[in-house]
């Protein structure tokens, strides 16, 4: 069973209470922003619950994530490097834990460089491309050196307020997101990203849901590999951070070897290394933008 909330809080409490009245064996949450409301209904489902593409701030809840704060750290400096001193954060509505996560990495960076961010501007809306162009509008006339963005199609339109203005990037004006969407494809110059591995996260929700449906052991903390190309200016993949705790629900699961650290190479094989190498899906250059 599949339902779309149109990111519509009443209507994703709506929805959960729904699939539990149709006695579903579990549910996997895809969203970018876990509501108290809908934390109290996981903690107290009668069913496990995993969350796939977000984190509750929880350990309660389990969740299947990228470490947004470690990729905003390695993503600052390697801009600071670039000559980049002056930061801004641009954020929106959808994506709260994320924004929490990537202004924490982007602060210890600039804190570790004895830097300061020059400005968040928190947006009340979609995280559109007008949102973007909003932006732009606002900084154009103090622009900093460098911009992140949560969202791609936000970024996408201070990509091209920069060049409708005459602005070079990345010369002039650096820009980075978080998304990579395919949407950074289509457009010149072409729009560096944070990857997140979208099909590997779904699948080894999928897996992990079975997992607890099964009540079968599993890793406290699974974790892909990232890492940074050093003459490149570009992601080649992002660090996943799988947050895994036991809570006390109406179904019971086996014991966790907390503490315990796995490598997930294979979302197939999770809880253990699969033979080969990570699995990386995408290593375009994503050098023009910063």
């Amino acid at each position: 069973i599949i339902s779309n909330s149109d990111n519509d809080p009443e209507k994703e409490k709506e929805i959960f209470n729904n699939l539990l009245s149709k006695q579903v064996d579990g549910i996997i949450f895809l969203g970018g922003t876990i509501s108290d409301e809908i934390k109290d209904l996981i903690n107290h489902s009668s069913v496990p619950v995993v969350v796939s593409g977000t984190n509750g701030k929880d350990d309660n809840i389990a969740s299947v994530n990228i470490d947004f704060a470690k990729a905003a750290r390695e993503v600052t400096e390697q801009l600071i490097k670039t000559g980049a001193k002056d930061f801004v954060l641009v954020s929106g509505d959808y994506s709260k834990k994320a924004q929490e996560d990537v202004l924490s990495g982007l602060k210890d960076a600039l804190n570790k460089h004895q830097l300061k961010l020059n400005n968040t501007i928190e947006l009340s809306g979609s995280e559109s491309y007008k949102d973007g162009v909003n932006v732009f509008v606002k900084l154009k006339n103090n622009l900093p050196d460098a911009i992140l963005s949560i969202s791609d199609e936000q970024a996408i339109g201070i990509l091209h307020s920069a060049l409708d203005a005459g602005i070079k990037v990345p010369e002039e004006l650096q820009i980075v997101s978080f998304n990579n969407t395919r949407l950074v494809e289509m457009v010149r110059p072409k729009l560096s990203s944070v990857i997140q591995p979208l099909y590997d996260i779904g699948a080894v929700g999928m897996r992990l849901l079975t997992k607890f449906m099964n009540e079968e052991d599993i890793a406290c903390c699974i974790q892909f590999l990232h890492r940074l190309p050093k003459k490149q200016a570009h992601l080649t993949i992002a660090r996943i951070n799988f947050s895994i705790k036991s809570r006390q629900s109406s179904f019971i699961l086996r014991k966790h070897r907390l503490g315990a650290v796995a490598r997930a190479y294979n979302p197939r094989t999770l809880g253990g290394q699969a033979n080969g190498s990570p699995e990386v899906r995408s290593s375009r250059p994503a050098r023009p933008t910063w």
